[in-house]
């Protein structure tokens, strides 16, 4: 997916998929770990409904592997380019490996500090310089000489046709 800048909440929706049976929404006691597979480091989890054995679990695996509940999980990313998300269910849970990848791709990031900074005070530059520069032309006179010059080049070199030079015509 293409999302612009900032990503603060992406709702991420699992279901769990099963032929000829309806789609069902991935539950407690279905937990998950969010790891973004490029290794980069500007995004994080946001949100996800805590329940008391999403607590529970947690405090079993004291900080050694993050859980969140897949309901109502929320990404924020902070950054730009393409994120490599990998959602899998926690093993042990279910018989076979559960697991989703999400890319995204953060486009539009803002301008550095720097670089805004300096683009706005070369455009204030920019535009006062145009400005007085019109102001000093027509306080002087500059633009009226001007406009008399283009006038007075354009009246001197219009082509004249006269009425009975035209051509096909005979005259007797």
């Amino acid at each position: 997916m293409r999302l612009r800048f900032p990503v603060t909440y992406f709702n991420i929706y699992l279901f769990l998929r099963r032929p000829k049976h309806p789609d069902v929404p991935l539950r407690s006691p279905y937990f998950v770990t969010v790891k973004e597979v490029n290794n980069r480091t500007t995004w994080m989890v946001t949100g996800t409904k805590s329940t008391p054995t999403l607590e529970r679990v947690r405090m079993y695996f004291k900080g050694h592997l993050n859980l969140y509940n897949p309901e109502r999980l929320l990404i924020g990313v902070y950054g730009t380019e393409l994120y490599h998300f990998r959602i899998s269910v926690i093993p042990g849970v279910v018989l076979c490996d559960l697991s989703e990848e999400v890319q995204l791709y953060v486009v539009d990031p803002p301008l550095s500090i720097p670089g805004q900074l300096i683009t706005s005070s070369a455009t204030a530059i920019i535009l006062g310089v145009l400005v007085f520069l019109g102001f000093f032309l027509h306080h002087n006179g500059i633009v009226v000489r001007i406009k008399n010059h283009i006038r007075a080049f354009f009246s001197r070199h219009q082509a004249t046709v006269s009425p009975g030079n035209t051509m096909g015509s005979t005259s007797e």
